[in-house]
């Protein structure tokens, strides 16, 4: 009987399978992960690809019933994928908030590490003739026409972070930054001129569309418009604590994405009105980004691995994925290879056929449940917040508490040697054990109040 106790997760249960040559991991809840999304892209209607924090890179062809977790170099490490661009449906880059950048040439299959210019490049936009710009920090900027074998890096004259690049006309290119400043050529980034619309905070988002008319959003709350080609800048009075991101399909449908939970904004006129959209009101997602698929659908996504999809114009939403819980886990308890008990938050799940299916919730259905330890199928010890401990003879179905430990300290590990022997450890020098299977526990005093 295998045993493994205080796994802490936040938002995702992850089960070792056994593979040829050796082991691999599968993501099993919630889907398609929970790793924050950042950027994406949509190859059509149903194919889509999206990155993420800790390397994550998820694709689905299906239009989001089943997801794949690509491989890559960085799958795995602390980095962030901030920004993907495809140039034509094999090729297309990747890059991440340290500098990070990698390439496929076949549809987003396999992914390799490609050498970054010299300065620090984090974001990544589609160019004119199938170049692929980057930007960055310090007033980073290069441009690559191989996917990543070679750069050629531009002097824009400032040290602010570039946080978003457009393409207005033929030859023309502007690029919002730090500190409120926009940045100007007309000579396909040769020389720069700067332009400040008065605005101290971030400008993080930069959109054009058509040569006279574009949108700049100031992080804190501004939502900026030409229709001079960005020779000058209105506000547009939009109340809103803070932008991140606004994108169009074409000339006159456009979504705004904010720190508004589970809300939207999307405009039919070319940014003369916006509407609030209530994507989910169901639960404390907010949206990172945004991919337009045609004027009817499109993806919006961010915390804890979310992901929308409309088809209507924004009137109903789908999420694509989901999962048993989004509540934090704090233990499994494995009884074979098939068969496990995850714990977490007022939450307690079985699988018996390897994560490919979930009972219902068999916690005793209150916040104070935190974690638990699965002796059989059947029996079951749990632990709360507060020193609570409970006991379940028949799958979770019911629950007695069978103690409240004297340091009433939140639980965080149960331990048993055998089916009667065990320990439990806890928060304020929390310590108690129990010889007869977890019916009664028998406190001890380590004399001292630390956590444990």
């Amino acid at each position: 009987m295998k045993r493994f106790s205080k796994i802490t997760m936040l938002l995702g249960i992850v089960m070792l399978c056994t593979m040829p040559a050796k082991a691999q991991w599968a993501w099993l809840n919630p889907t398609p992960q929970a790793n924050e999304f950042f950027d994406g892209h949509a190859f059509s209607a149903t194919e889509y690809i999206l990155v993420g924090s800790n390397g994550a890179i998820v694709s689905t062809d299906d239009g989001g019933m089943t997801w794949n977790d690509i491989p890559n170099p960085l799958l795995g490490t602390p980095f962030n994928a901030v920004s993907i661009v495809f140039t034509d449906p094999q090729q297309g880059m990747i890059s991440y908030a340290n500098g990070n950048i990698l390439r496929t040439m076949n549809g987003g299959t396999t992914w390799e590490v490609v050498v970054p210019p010299a300065k620090q490049v984090q974001y990544l936009f589609k160019g004119p003739s199938g170049a692929i710009w980057g930007s960055g920090s310090l007033g980073a900027l290069a441009r690559t026409t191989d996917h990543g074998s070679s750069w050629e890096e531009y002097d824009t004259g400032i040290d602010n972070v570039i946080f978003d690049i457009a393409f207005p006309s033929a030859g023309r290119i502007m690029a919002s930054c730090g500190q409120g400043l926009i940045i100007t050529s007309d000579n396909g980034g040769n020389s720069w001129s700067q332009q400040q619309p008065n605005l101290s905070g971030d400008i993080v988002s930069l959109e054009f569309i058509d040569a006279q008319r574009g949108f700049a959003l100031q992080k804190s709350r501004f939502l900026l418009r030409t229709d001079d080609g960005g020779q000058s800048w209105t506000d547009t009075t939009f109340g809103v604590n803070e932008f991140r991101s606004i994108r169009f399909f074409d000339s006159q449908v456009g979504w705004v994405i904010s720190n508004s939970i589970g809300n939207i904004y999307r405009t039919d006129d070319g940014g003369q009105s916006f509407t609030l959209i209530e994507v989910d009101t169901l639960t404390n997602y907010s949206f990172q980004n945004v991919v337009p698929v045609s004027q009817d659908v499109a993806l919006v996504f961010g915390s804890g691995g979310s992901v929308f999809r409309t088809t209507d114009r924004g009137q109903t939403w789908e999420q694509l994925g989901g999962g048993e819980s989004r509540e934090n886990i704090y233990a499994v308890s494995s009884l074979s290879d098939d068969e496990a008990w995850v714990f977490g938050e007022d939450l307690a799940l079985f699988s018996g056929d390897a994560g490919v299916s979930w009972t219902e919730n068999r916690s005793p259905g209150t916040d104070a449940f935190r974690l638990g330890y699965a002796l059989s199928d059947q029996r079951i010890v749990g632990g709360g917040k507060q020193g609570e401990m409970w006991l379940s003879t028949d799958a979770g179905v019911t629950w007695t508490q069978t103690a409240t430990l004297t340091g009433a300290g939140q639980i965080e590990q149960i331990e048993f040697v055998d089916n009667l022997n065990g320990w439990v450890t806890g928060a304020h020098g929390t310590i108690a054990r129990t010889t007869d299977g977890g019916d009664s526990w028998i406190d001890s005093d380590p004399g001292v109040t630390h956590d444990f």
